[in-house]
């Protein structure tokens, strides 16, 4: 009987925690070097980002870096596909214009379960942009 109750115990705690990680980890994208191609993938995991409620932002707006969704993989796409846009996969790319640091904004939510409620989110990075 107890070792049931500390097993249901172990579940309900860790429901209850933060599920949502970001890969890259750190708190720095890959540096970038003025008029050269930019690319960089950023991936939210812990349940699937709420479409409407997801926003990424790239600042200054002047610096020639934006972001933008993955594309889903043509394997998951149906007929019945809304969207293609993967709101777990947030794409860093452009051509630097400047140098200077970049900082992206990464916010939305999580949608909930049976065990857990939505969960917002919000991970800000910097990028290096050299000369």
């Amino acid at each position: 009987m107890n070792k049931h109750l500390m097993i249901m115990a172990v579940f309900f705690l860790t429901a209850c925690g933060s599920s949502v990680s970001f890969s890259p980890k750190e708190n720095e994208l890959p540096d970038a070097k003025v008029g050269e191609s930019y690319y960089s993938t950023i991936n939210i995991e812990g349940g699937r980002v709420i479409g409407m409620l997801a926003g990424n932002s790239v600042k200054p707006d002047d610096l020639g870096l934006h972001a933008q969704h993955c594309e889903l993989p043509k394997e998951v796409i149906t007929k019945n596909t809304i969207s293609t846009k993967d709101n777990n996969c947030i794409i860093i790319s452009g051509i630097p214009a400047k140098a200077g640091t970049a900082t992206v904004n990464i916010h939305g939510a999580i949608y909930g379960n049976m065990f857990k409620n939505s969960e917002e989110f919000n991970k800000i990075y910097t990028i290096k942009i050299k000369k």
